[in-house]
């Protein structure tokens, strides 16, 4: 056989088809496919290990979207602990679990310590996607206790979830004035984000500055973390929350203030800076 014609029978035969996409990607020594594999029939610690390792293929791993939605109903004593796993393995899918809409919402209105705030850490991660979700988050800002981790993180999903709806907008500007100061430093955030111009920032400044809660000013100056500190009001805030009682308060300006420092210059330094100037 002349070596022309080798090459010509060898160009002319079919490729080998690459193995399927789920055998190559790999999450704590197993392929994707073998974790699918251990959801459909193990239970008790198998189970529970494969929904965490499926966590990290995101939205690769959709295909167990239907057998994670259908243990969400389980009642069992270790249901809770299983649930938690389950909805932060959906939110790791991201948009591509949008279908766990209706089951997420529906764990929302049962209510509970946090199923609504894993729930809804859920639809955060759909962003836009989410969409069809925000009038029964709109609906659950009242539905739902005044003071809860769930009704505080709100705020900050629907900003994300709905940007240009405009109940979500009204909703947020009336939370500004909300009883509950978390709140209001919340909803103030949110519309900072989506760029309103209702957000008044040395009034959300000044009432959390004075407020008795420690909550308070923690939630401050995280926000504030994200605002340009170029600006003196929200600069000298944070420096002002470095002698804050509260270390965590004092921690979380340190970080504020880090972030946002001039090139080789610490946080020691600007706070001696300021009160030079």
């Amino acid at each position: 056989m002349t070596a022309s014609l080798l090459a010509a029978l060898l160009l002319s035969a079919p490729a080998a088809a690459p193995p399927p996409l789920g055998d190559l990607l790999v999450a704590e020594g197993k392929t994707l496919n073998q974790w699918l594999a251990i959801l459909r029939t193990s239970k008790g610690d198998e189970w529970a290990e494969a929904v965490e390792a499926l966590s990290e293929f995101g939205p690769r791993a959709a295909e167990a979207l239907p057998l994670l939605l259908a243990d969400l109903d389980r009642t069992e004593p270790d249901s809770c602990d299983r649930r938690a796993s389950v909805l932060n393995t959906i939110a790791a899918m991201g948009p591509v679990a949008k279908p766990a809409i209706p089951r997420l919402l529906k764990l929302i209105r049962r209510g509970g310590l946090r199923d609504p705030v894993r729930a809804l850490h859920a639809l955060d991660a759909m962003g836009p996607s989410a969409e069809s979700a925000i009038p029964a988050l709109l609906e659950s800002f009242d539905s739902l206790p005044m003071v809860s981790t769930y009704r505080n993180e709100l705020p900050l999903a629907l900003a994300h979830i709905g940007p240009s709806h405009k109940g979500v907008r009204s909703r947020l500007a009336r939370a500004l004035e909300d009883r509950n100061g978390e709140m209001r430093i919340y909803a103030a955030w949110a519309l900072w984000r989506l760029k309103d111009p209702r957000v008044d920032v040395p009034k959300v400044i000044a009432q959390a500055e004075t407020s008795k809660e420690p909550a308070n000013r923690l939630v401050l100056a995280k926000w504030l973390c994200e605002v340009d500190t170029h600006r003196t009001e929200v600069r000298d805030a944070l420096i002002r929350l470095l002698g804050d009682a509260d270390r965590t308060v004092r921690q979380q300006a340190i970080q504020g203030l880090e972030r946002h420092r001039p090139q080789g210059e610490g946080v020691a330094a600007v706070y001696r800076r300021t009160l030079k100037s």
